[in-house]
């Protein structure tokens, strides 16, 4: 469907996906006014009145869209209502709360883009980081096998997109209802980005809402930039722990070959 000049950008940030990247792009690159948690810092997240800051990544408006309360201040100040602030993207991690919260109230539609990666390197990037913070707890066998009562980590896009929050609460993730869900909202309401992929990705964020660089020497920096992000050290495929890995994130990995045949349909769409 065609941009609107009221259409704004949600960008859903998954973790270790490249939301940081295309936060980078659109900032520096494209010179858009962006909301995010970037202009909420040092204390600007709590004023009474919203105004446009200037971060290393570009123009933020001072709200922090990460957060719940975060949310419902952008909205009780009118983050999307007012013409004024011309805002053209929104970025959050929070997919369903950002949509219910700001969007069904804005005169614009939010049009929804992510960035998405192999759930298995994901993974693995979780565990670096968790060993980062955690030195010497756990090898990644030992923390595949760890029998948490709750495991987040385990098919993270399939329960967000299907709204799912628990087994108490939900029962168990099924793939007759919850996968099912999860592919029909990635086929209906995404322009699906891949994170191997970057540069293919942002030129579809570029055609879908109309924008163009800022200017020349704006673009040429942009264009000589690396975008590619750097590989996790991965485990072995067919080891122990990739198929461990592979049984626990089963929903996830079927989700992700049925993203990447959405990335090519949409290209096919949008460039033919």
């Amino acid at each position: 469907t065609p941009n609107t000049d009221t259409d704004v950008a949600f960008v859903w940030q998954i973790p270790f996906s490249g939301h940081d990247h295309a936060m980078r792009f659109m900032g520096k690159c494209l010179g858009l006014i962006q909301a995010s948690e970037m202009g909420a810092l040092n204390g600007m997240g709590e004023t009474q009145q919203l105004m446009v800051m200037h971060a290393a990544l570009g123009d933020f408006i001072n709200v922090d869209t990460t957060t719940i309360p975060g949310l419902q201040r952008a909205k009780h100040l009118g983050l999307l209502t007012s013409s004024a602030l011309g805002v053209q993207a929104v970025h959050s991690p929070l997919l369903y709360p950002t949509l219910t919260t700001l969007f069904s109230t804005s005169p614009g539609r939010g049009r929804i883009f992510a960035f998405f990666s192999d759930p298995i390197d994901t993974f693995v990037y979780q565990f670096y980081q968790h060993t980062k913070q955690n030195p010497l707890s756990l090898t990644i066998q030992e923390y595949v096998n760890y029998n948490s009562p709750s495991r987040p980590e385990f098919n993270p896009l399939t329960k967000a997109l299907s709204n799912y929050h628990d087994a108490t609460e939900d029962g168990p993730l099924t793939e007759e209802h919850h996968f099912r869900i999860a592919k029909e909202v990635i086929r209906q309401k995404f322009l699906v980005g891949l994170t191997d992929q970057m540069e293919s990705s942002f030129q579809r964020l570029e055609r879908v809402f109309s924008w163009q660089n800022s200017d020349v020497n704006t673009a040429g920096k942009c264009q000589n930039w690396n975008w590619a992000p750097q590989p996790p050290t991965g485990i072995r495929k067919g080891s122990a722990v990739y198929n461990e890995l592979i049984k626990k994130n089963n929903f996830d990995v079927k989700l992700f070959e049925y993203i990447k045949h959405i990335f090519d349909t949409q290209g096919e769409e949008l460039f033919s």
